[in-house]
């Protein structure tokens, strides 16, 4: 290992080696707990511990945060463009993140090039769907993201956002401005009084705040690949189902979570499974199971535990082990 490694880099370093040990200890016919093989790669680095190389991970020097996407506020500026990237065949992310670029672009060229006069009509052959509101609704999808959706609140494929996200590309700003909803669960983008407006300026903010929705969504890209959808909260897997019981599932919930709480995996007697914020034994009436507490800073849940194989199937195994028929009230994994 890199003996240079600083701040996140060390950290993923250090997680690396900790699945490392995991499968050698597996192959050697001697499983090694998550926590144990942490300790052990923090020490390897001469850490005493890894609360220790945690600690010196947060605290080693950080590069400067990036300048905000969002651009609307400056029309004199010309519209990003998208980085050079190749996404994998049939992606979900990709005809989106397009689309909205492409549709900057348009707005950009009616509010330039068309006379007042003529622009309502230009904008109503653009064509494709109408990236309308930013939803949040986890009585639909289950956890607190919000998802770009159309006129009809049908959503876009892969556009799915956290509310730090929403800042980054501008939209609650946006939003408070010129925005026809509340912005509690729902953040207009472009509703029909900015959409079909004939103000040159309105447009070229709008065509700006699309070109930061794309910029965000593409940065994100790597974080929702497959099935995982990060920091949400509320998603649950029906282990009587096994159209739900499976590994993309597995993952999506470790996903569904940051890594900044301790977090507790929950199953209740009627086999639905859970990540709690409420963790140890308190409030564990009405469960088959629970496993123990994952401690905060430990990787065991949030995007990079999720885009762990190794780790999402140590998960999933352990799930099959106790249900329907628990081995144990705590398991001790």
């Amino acid at each position: 290992m890199d003996k240079h490694l600083q701040g996140d880099n060390l950290l993923l370093a250090l997680k690396t080696r900790a699945g490392d040990l995991q499968a050698q200890a597996s192959a050697n016919g001697a499983p090694m707990k998550r926590s144990a093989a942490l300790e052990a790669a923090a020490r390897e680095q001469g850490f005493r511990d890894w609360n220790a190389a945690a600690a010196a991970g947060k605290a080693s020097p950080v590069p400067p945060a990036p300048q905000p996407h969002f651009l609307w506020r400056s029309i004199e500026r010309g519209l990003p463009p998208l980085p050079i990237r190749l996404f994998q065949r049939e992606s979900r992310f990709h005809d989106s993140i397009q689309e909205l670029m492409r549709r900057a672009n348009q707005y950009e060229l009616i509010a330039t090039k068309v006379p007042k006069e003529a622009r309502r009509e230009m904008l109503g052959i653009i064509g494709g769907p109408l990236p309308y509101v930013f939803e949040q609704s986890r009585s639909r999808w289950g956890d607190d993201l919000y998802r770009l959706c159309d006129r009809g609140y049908d959503p876009w494929k892969g556009i799915v956002f956290t509310r730090e996200e929403l800042t980054e590309a501008g939209v609650d700003e946006w939003n408070e401005e010129y925005g026809t909803h509340g912005g509690s669960d729902a953040f207009s983008v472009a509703s029909d009084e900015v959409a079909l407006t004939s103000d040159a300026e309105k447009l070229k903010r709008l065509a700006r705040l699309l070109a930061g929705i794309a910029l965000v969504a593409d940065a994100a890209y790597d974080r929702q690949l497959g099935e995982v959808v990060p920091n949400g909260s509320g998603f649950e897997i029906d282990l009587n189902d096994p159209a739900q019981f499976t590994a993309p599932n597995v993952a999506r919930l470790l996903g569904s979570r940051d890594d900044s709480e301790h977090r507790q995996l929950r199953v209740t007697k009627a086999g639905v499974a859970y990540l709690s914020d409420v963790v140890g034994n308190k409030e564990i009436d009405g469960l088959a199971f629970r496993l123990e507490t994952w401690a905060r800073g430990n990787g065991y849940v949030g995007i990079d535990a999720a885009q762990d194989p190794e780790w999402v199937n140590t998960v999933l195994t352990m799930l099959r082990k106790h249900w329907p028929n628990p081995q144990a009230r705590l398991v001790d994994w």
